[in-house]
């Protein structure tokens, strides 16, 4: 194994790197190990459990090569494989958590109104109060507030959002719209 520093003479590299290891197997690693156990105690495999045999596995078997008999020792793969598993994790919560804020923004860019006609009148109503077959006037520059059919008229649509389409797309009477695709 390629050393980059000079170890002291006094202390057997199997050792040293018991001593540096063992810390990240039981304080980094626990999580994971904690999970498996609890997946392995209802008979339950999950990759938690997966690591975890390998992790230990190595970690183990360097510990017996350190002080019961001679062989290689593997307690930097244990160790990387610990801090890979924690990293993902942590980009995994990272991701999440963009996930969620650009899911709120999104419901932040719901419309919450439409202009609706009803017995010939013109009226603005909370969007929960929509019902099928309720003609929706929409006027440029208005987001689409539910799914439809254009009935009367022509438009450009924005559809972006969801198609990545740079361009607005044509719309014309019998065309259908859907939420989220939409701005007029």
């Amino acid at each position: 194994q390629a050393i980059f520093f000079d170890m002291p003479e006094f202390i057997p590299l199997g050792i040293f790197l018991f001593i540096i290891v063992t810390p990240v197997m039981f304080y980094s690693g626990w999580p994971m190990t904690k999970n498996a156990l609890s997946a392995l105690s209802k008979f339950r495999a999950n990759v938690d459990l997966l690591m975890s045999m390998g992790i230990w596995a190595a970690y183990l078997y360097s510990v017996a090569a350190t002080f019961f008999f001679p062989g290689p020792l593997h307690y930097a793969t244990a160790a990387l494989l610990v801090m890979f598993v924690v990293l993902g994790k942590y980009l995994h919560m990272f991701a999440m958590g963009k996930t969620g804020e650009a899911i709120q923004k999104l419901m932040k860019l719901q419309v919450k109104t439409a202009r609706i006609e009803r017995d010939g009148k013109e009226m603005e109503i909370s969007i929960e109060e929509v019902e099928k077959g309720d003609i929706m006037i929409i006027r440029p520059g208005e987001k689409i507030p539910t799914d439809g059919i254009i009935i009367e008229g022509e438009t450009s649509i924005d559809e972006s959002l969801v198609t990545g389409e740079s361009m607005p797309v044509d719309k014309k009477a019998g065309d259908e719209v859907e939420i989220g695709r939409a701005h007029v």
